[in-house]
């Protein structure tokens, strides 16, 4: 299993080492002082407040600022708000620096942030946000002050408005109608918007008002889409590029053997999850001793040595540097095939077949798990299905009334800035297709009485207990941490990469401090 689940990455060092021919699409770009970054996918969308896709978001910061921000540790730090304080459980005041102006060189004021929030919280919107902060109101006090308002206290709402969808807009602009978030992108970033050619490039180039002193460094940031893995790696190693995300932790072995490149392994505070539809009428997963079983059967270990070289960790239901969850003591939090086996047969579920899916890269993760489920007696048959076919089918299309397919199928689970998010995740209202914890009324209690709580140890206990039922009941189980690649040519650019990333899509948060060598 393990050669065949490696020859596939074989296959790109033979063709990164072979390859000499420049790529269609993959042009050199003479510019000096200019960042060209290597992606694989089109952004699907510009409205920063709306679109929550990652390869939108990864472009939004370029141009977007928030009045909060968050550093290389993801703590919280000022970011267009120079100070802020809380009134009460459900009001927060903040103080908005002086001097700030938007790209096209007005001054940014309390109209521009009342504007941006009335817009976020409009239902018809459809903002992200809404999905786990119950912002409720915006109140200018003066040109420079603000007050938001919550429906409920939620000790985690600074590190939420860090989030894209949080960014300002100019809103003088939006309301005369002269600005178009969904179709312009126009902020008080570093860069502006320059060029955009559908499914080949974007171009930003410096925005000549910014605020932060020096910065950004350099001219333009370039995005080139280079779909294939191979194409980005040869691009890199000939110049094309200065930067890259990758995602195959072989691509390593191909970096290791280009001049002058280097390679960060950045964590992010996302995870692999396997969904267990127990919802539908159908479904063999309405039993939690399968469940169960499936949970303590998987060797995450093994997936990691065999699918990510051993680079991914263990994940839990809320991966995060603060407050983390101690499975030590939970044997459902443990590999143990014996166990899984007594449950299997104390459920009749011996020899049982479904399917289980894979999307995109997720497959290699549904080779292993396939093998680790049939040690223990189930019958679990492969299915690769298209990522968007996959979520129609898997979700109902994001309905409540529909209840999906009776599949087991990858996806992700996300804690953001915070662990309370990675809790809510497991109640979200998105998951109820699939999430017996959404129905659980023990769980969401403990989630609403957690949110209404700043760090300490009463809400450490929470998240424990918290962490222990997912492990009992939940019908999507945690599996791996999934981290990404950072490559660069550190002769043609320094960089600065933030060790740990919130899983938003900001993967260049200090692309404004990068440098371009060449650029004299």
């Amino acid at each position: 299993m393990k050669h065949n689940i490696r020859l596939r990455f074989f296959v790109i060092l033979v063709a990164v080492m072979l390859c000499v021919a420049v790529a269609p699409g993959v042009a050199q770009d003479a510019s000096e002082g200019t960042i060209i970054w290597g992606v694989k996918t089109e952004a699907t969308g510009i409205d920063v407040q709306t679109n929550g896709q990652s390869p939108s978001r990864q472009l939004f910061n370029f141009v977007y600022e928030q009045l909060v921000d968050l550093d290389e540790n993801l703590n919280v730090v000022p970011g267009l708000a120079e100070s802020w304080e809380q009134l009460d459980d459900t009001t927060y005041r903040f103080h908005l620096r002086q001097g700030v102006r938007f790209s096209n060189g007005r001054e940014m004021t309390a109209d521009d942030v009342v504007t941006s929030f009335e817009r976020i919280i409009d239902p018809e919107l459809g903002s992200y946000i809404l999905n786990t902060v119950p912002l409720q109101s915006v109140t200018k006090v003066d040109d420079y002050t603000v007050d938001i308002g919550i429906a409920s206290p939620f000790g985690a709402f600074l590190s939420a408005i860090t989030t894209e969808a949080a960014s300002i807009i100019p809103g003088q602009e939006y309301l005369e109608g002269s600005f178009d978030p969904t179709v312009d992108m126009l902020g008080t970033g570093p860069f502006v918007l320059e060029e955009h050619l559908p499914d080949e490039s974007w171009t930003f180039a410096r925005n000549p008002h910014h605020w932060r002193e020096g910065l950004p460094k350099a001219d333009r940031v370039k995005v080139l889409i280079i779909p294939e893995d191979a194409t980005m790696l040869a691009a890199l190693r000939d110049g094309r590029i200065n930067v890259a995300r990758l995602e195959s932790y072989d691509a390593l072995d191909v970096l290791a053997q280009i001049p002058n490149a280097e390679a960060e392994v950045q964590a992010i505070t996302h995870y692999w999850t396997l969904h267990l539809n127990s919802v539908h009428p159908d479904s063999p997963f309405a039993d939690a001793r399968i469940r169960q079983a499936i949970n303590l059967a998987i060797d995450r270990q093994q997936i990691s040595d065999l699918v990510f070289a051993g680079h991914e960790d263990i994940a839990v239901p809320a991966v995060s540097t603060a407050e983390p969850c101690d499975t030590s003591a939970m044997p459902l939090a443990q590999y143990d095939p014996d166990r899984a086996r007594e449950l299997i047969q104390e459920a009749g579920a011996e020899g049982l077949t479904f399917t289980l899916v894979g999307r995109g890269p997720s497959t290699p993760i549904a080779e292993v798990v396939q093998a680790q489920l049939a040690a223990v007696g189930l019958n679990p048959q492969i299915e690769v299905w298209d990522f968007a076919e996959g979520i129609q089918r898997i979700y109902g299309g994001f309905n409540p009334d529909e209840p999906g397919e009776p599949v087991a199928s990858f996806g992700f689970n996300s804690s953001k800035s915070a662990p309370i998010f990675g809790y809510q995740n497991w109640a979200a209202n998105w998951m109820t297709g699939v999430s017996t914890l959404a129905a659980d009324e023990e769980y969401r209690g403990l989630v609403a009485q957690a949110n209404s709580m700043n760090s300490g140890p009463d809400r450490s206990a929470l998240f424990q207990r918290m962490c222990e039922m997912v492990y009992e009941n939940a019908s999507h189980l945690p599996i791996l941490t999934k981290g990404h690649i950072i490559a660069h040519r550190s002769d043609l650019v320094t960089v600065k990469i933030q060790p740990v990333e919130a899983a938003g899509g900001d993967f260049l948060r200090f692309a404004s401090e990068f440098t371009v060598l060449d650029a004299e």
